[in-house]
């Protein structure tokens, strides 16, 4: 029924939802520091009604505030703006009102230029206009705390804000609205605090407790990633990997390897591992430097492969000894067959629909040629790269901190692009599907190591 309100209203332009106080002061006592010495605009309000407006001018010294200003919008005809700087905070209709020329959109000039005077904007504004709003906050780089639909987050104007960490969410969540005819509305779950006022909640770490399993988070159809449904229950032991072998594993110093969870491959147990902390390998995977795969796969490979053959010497001209291309590896340690389903970001559920797994790396040529020599196929030696990504509800944001998770991207619900190469475009389908079974949106993240 909440979204049916939404959806409405949107329809109707008739989107006028004021603000509660509760859920203005709830939400704005977490940003006393950001207000202090502040111009603070108010762009969507109505003073004789806004909550912004009256919280902010019974707060006005409390805060610290520099400047109150609040701007009237009426459909048709010019309205006013009112300022305040201070005097009698508890006398909300003390203040300086100045007639407008027009009728107080935020996108008539007057607006504009008052925007531009202002530190931070506070509203709610209206939300089929949220889109064309936000546009202007980032094209004069404005300081917001405003209030938007949650699916707002997959917006092709927000999106990119959020994923290159220059918005976040803020604390609350609103959950009813007053509206000009003297109703409540009431909208659970549905609308967030977006800001970019930096605040303590984006820094708290996200304890992960959970263990991977493939049974439990399934590889989408059409997408390179695994299905988590509650962001509580990221597995900690997934990431950007590379899976081994136990016998492979023997080659490699556990001080520069470090494993990270336990596979199996064709009955035996495997191992998937990255550069181990303070290695030049794990610097390039941290900051995923152009070439970091190539690197980190041809060092695996030269440190696995030296005890694969028994003597150069007997075996004669490496094109020789080079079997023919078959499914099978029958050469020293790896009796196995690399075409088996991994509980990796790549398995057989998308070799088996013809749709190629984006996000599954080439080995380097060096790396090519020698598990050529121990006869596997170029194709089937593919598959032991696992891209660490996990698509999660848009609540992910709630807990989102910068420093233990990257943003990948989301589903393409929006438009082509936004699951930044992830989408298998040959399924016609945007929305996510396990088994063909539809979920709903999904952000894209993986951690970072």
């Amino acid at each position: 029924m909440a979204n049916e309100n939404l959806h409405k209203a949107k329809e109707a332009k008739n989107d006028e939802f004021y603000t509660q106080l509760n859920d203005v002061s709830e939400e704005l006592r977490h940003y006393k520091e950001h207000f202090k010495n502040k111009i603070i605009f108010c762009n969507c309000d109505d003073p004789t009604s806004s909550a912004f407006w009256k919280y902010f001018h019974l707060n006005f010294e409390h805060l610290g505030l520099k400047k109150l200003i609040a701007t009237h919008y009426d459909k048709e005809k010019p309205t006013y703006k009112m300022e305040y700087e201070g005097g009698d905070d508890n006398d909300i209709e003390i203040g300086i009102k100045t007639p407008l020329e027009g009728n107080g959109d935020f996108r008539n000039q007057e607006c504009i230029d008052l925007l531009k005077k202002a530190d931070i904007v506070v509203t709610n504004p209206p939300f089929s206009l949220f889109r064309e709003y936000v546009n202007m906050l980032e094209e004069h780089n404005k300081k917001f705390l405003i209030i938007g639909n949650k699916n707002a987050i997959t917006y092709k104007e927000f999106f990119p804000l959020l994923k290159d960490n220059k918005a976040w969410i803020g604390y609350s969540t609103p959950s009813e609205f007053d509206t000009p005819e003297g109703m409540t509305k009431k909208i659970n779950g549905l609308c967030r605090w977006f800001t970019n006022l930096d605040i303590k909640k984006r820094h708290e770490k996200l304890i992960l407790w959970k263990n991977y399993t493939s049974a439990e988070f399934p590889q989408y159809d059409n997408y390179d990633a695994i299905n988590v449904d509650k962001v509580s229950n990221i597995p900690c032991d997934y990431c950007e990997s590379w899976e081994v072998t136990e016998e492979e594993f023997k080659n490699l110093s556990a001080a520069e390897w470090e494993i990270t969870r336990t596979g199996e491959l064709n009955g035996k147990k495997s191992f998937f591992i990255i550069p181990a902390v303070n290695t030049e390998l794990r610097k390039l995977l941290h900051e995923h430097t152009a070439g970091y795969k190539e690197e980190i796969e041809k060092e695996i490979s030269k440190k696995i492969q030296k005890n694969i053959f028994i003597d150069d010497n007997k075996t004669g001209d490496l094109q020789d000894r080079r079997p023919a291309r078959q499914e099978t590896c029958k050469t020293g340690i790896a009796e196995e067959n690399w075409e088996s389903q991994l509980p990796s970001a790549t398995n057989s559920i998308l070799l088996n629909s013809g749709l190629s797994a984006t996000n599954t790396h080439l080995l380097s040529t060096d790396a090519e040629d020698t598990f050529m020599e121990r006869g596997c196929t170029v194709e089937s030696s593919y598959r032991r790269f696992c891209n660490g990504i996990f698509g999660v509800p848009i609540t992910f944001l709630d807990k989102y901190n910068s420093a233990q998770f990257e943003i990948i991207g989301a589903t393409e619900s929006e438009g082509k692009g936004f699951s930044n190469g992830l989408w298998f475009a040959e399924s016609g389908i945007a929305q996510p599907l396990i088994n063909k079974q539809r979920k709903y949106k999904r952000l894209f993240a993986r951690k970072i190591l």
